[in-house]
């Protein structure tokens, strides 16, 4: 047990960095929007943010402290097998959810079905890390898809893996079960589809936040102005985004994400720090956030109310930005080409 405390020491260390990264939401629109709301007197509005948020990151943070080993560095430790397996057995328990799940089984007022819908769900978040589903990449897939497709692919690829898309599909899901029920009111589709969008709006902010440090240096190499760097990271977001409000207001979306997506580039452009996997994108400040969030809400709130003809304004803005935006781009991919 005493050559075990090292390991379990910096198993706690490292689970403890991971939980407090799962937790972070510094930056995000919807912590933003939930304070703002707060403040003008609508607190109801920041639960609703704060429950949705936490249902999201219960499976993330349902995880396996032991995941966080790279089975590569844990088959080199020189601990016995009987070590092993006791390590197996203890570090479960290094997850508060774990204990949580205890007192629910042994606290007598709590169902057994919640708790067994609940338990399931942890242990599906405990154990999904260790499962690899490796298959052929889309380059070996797709030999003949030009780069565009291949940022555009690379770019839904990281939208899925960003826990705004989740809580985005959250919200999108019961709509389109109630829609189908005939129970959904329709003064209901705008409100729904503004949340949603507002939801994957931080994402339009960080589009380069996955790309690692040396993203921009191969998008430097590739035969492609800026602009079409950039059309090829926008079209997942836009597609995305109406088909998550397909149930809903879909051309108000598209109005929507234009918006975001010509006041997000701007400051994607400039942002430069890293965004983390299986997280909420984050790290940038509250006038970007507002006015993203305000020009969103006007143009999807145009499209749906007044005239579908407001779409044309939302293009013409967006390809505003984007003409501007893939030349400030074209010119920082030069300068670190040299």
């Amino acid at each position: 047990m005493a050559g075990l405390r090292p390991v379990l020491s910096a198993l706690r260390k490292a689970w403890g960095r991971s939980a407090a990264s799962i937790r972070s939401v510094t930056g995000n629109n919807m912590t933003y929007l939930g304070f703002a709301l707060a403040f003008m007197a609508a607190p109801s509005a920041m639960l609703f943010f704060g429950i949705l948020m936490a249902l999201v990151l219960f499976l993330p943070s349902s995880g396996d402290p032991l995941a966080l080993i790279p089975a590569e560095r844990f088959a080199l430790w020189p601990l016995p097998a009987r070590s092993r397996w006791l390590l197996r057995l203890i570090t479960p328990w290094l997850n508060p959810l774990a204990w949580v799940m205890l007192a629910g089984l042994i606290w007598k007022r709590v169902g057994f079905d919640l708790w067994a819908v609940v338990t399931g769900i942890f242990l599906i978040g405990f154990f999904a890390p260790r499962f690899s589903f490796r298959g052929r990449s889309t380059a070996a897939m797709f030999p003949h898809a030009g780069p565009m497709a291949q940022i555009a692919k690379l770019h839904l690829r990281q939208m899925l893996v960003s826990l705004d898309f989740w809580c985005a599909l959250l919200l999108a899901v019961p709509s389109l079960g109630f829609r189908l029920a005939g129970r959904l009111d329709a003064a209901a589709d705008l409100p729904l589809t503004l949340v949603i969008l507002i939801i994957l709006s931080t994402i339009a902010v960080t589009m380069f936040g996955l790309d690692g440090a040396g993203g921009r240096t191969r998008f430097a190499l590739m035969p492609l102005a800026g602009w079409r760097v950039l059309l090829a990271k926008g079209l997942p977001f836009v597609c995305v985004a109406m088909l998550l409000t397909l149930p809903l207001s879909p051309l108000a979306a598209l109005g929507g994400s234009l918006l975001l997506l010509a006041v997000g580039q701007f400051r994607s452009l400039s942002y430069t720090g890293q965004q983390m996997r299986w997280r909420f994108r984050a790290g940038h400040g509250f006038a970007i956030a507002m006015l993203q969030m305000v020009s969103a809400i006007l143009a999807a709130s145009a499209v749906d109310r007044f005239s579908k003809w407001a779409l044309v304004a939302c293009l013409a803005i967006y390809g505003a930005s984007l003409w501007w935006c893939g030349r400030r781009f074209s010119q920082q991919m030069e300068c670190s080409e040299s």
